[in-house]
């Protein structure tokens, strides 16, 4: 005789879901924009990839000094044809386009932090009208590099920035990094953040940064991005 236990298959087989929900929900999520990444509980999970060590480093015994790495490396390859609807005399071409991103994201404590990122953007030969593009290349470069200071304010958080940065706002149709783009948009200002239960506030006095393609990138003191 045989003797089946289905209520008993199906209480092993929820728990195994929700123990995977459990783990997933313990990683943080990747973001478009890298400084929003938040690592600090990584330190309590099971690292599960060969790069997570580099998630969170902590020189220190009680974590209060704790650092995270990333970045990202990018090929594409765009090929054209009938550019400008074949109005140039060459409407054909071929470019490969290549990202590589850096970045170190340094706490001390709850309230002080500093976020370098440094990007390079190259592109092979482009023969199309325009040659390589302000889009296509920055050779080397300062993507987001900031301080931040940080309160308590009530149940709330107020973050006070200061240093390179980039922006997204909505549906990214008036401000965004650009991120389809081989090398992003960023401004260098000043930046004021209020958190309180999902909720926020930001305030936020800047000025758009133009890539140089083959030298360090300056803000444009007569492009200026400002709101609330």
């Amino acid at each position: 005789m045989k003797t089946k236990f289905p209520f008993f298959r199906i209480y092993v087989s929820l728990l195994s879901i929700l123990s995977v929900t459990i783990h997933a929900s313990e990683r943080p999520q990747y973001s478009l924009l890298r400084y929003n990444e938040d690592w600090s509980t990584f330190s309590r999970s099971e690292h599960r990839d060969k790069f997570d060590k580099l998630k969170y480093v902590s020189p220190t015994a009680n974590g209060e000094i704790w650092m995270s790495f990333g970045g990202q490396w990018r090929e594409r390859v765009e090929a054209w044809d009938n550019f400008a609807f074949g109005t140039p005399a060459n409407d054909q071409d071929v470019v490969l386009l290549q990202r590589v991103v850096q970045h170190v994201d340094i706490h001390s404590g709850e309230r002080f932090r500093v976020f370098v990122e440094a990007i390079s953007a190259l592109a092979t030969e482009r023969d199309l009208p325009g040659g390589k593009r302000s889009i296509d290349v920055d050779s080397f470069d300062l993507l987001n590099g900031f301080a931040d200071l940080s309160f308590r304010i009530g149940d709330g958080k107020l973050t006070t920035r200061i240093g390179r940065q980039q922006f997204k706002f909505g549906k990214q149709r008036l401000v965004s990094p650009l991120p389809w783009a081989n090398a992003n948009h960023r401004w260098d200002g000043v930046n004021a953040i209020y958190i309180e239960k999902g909720y926020s506030l930001q305030a936020f006095a800047s000025r758009y940064v133009p890539v140089d393609k083959y030298d360090f990138n300056e803000s444009d003191h007569g492009n200026k991005l400002s709101g609330l």
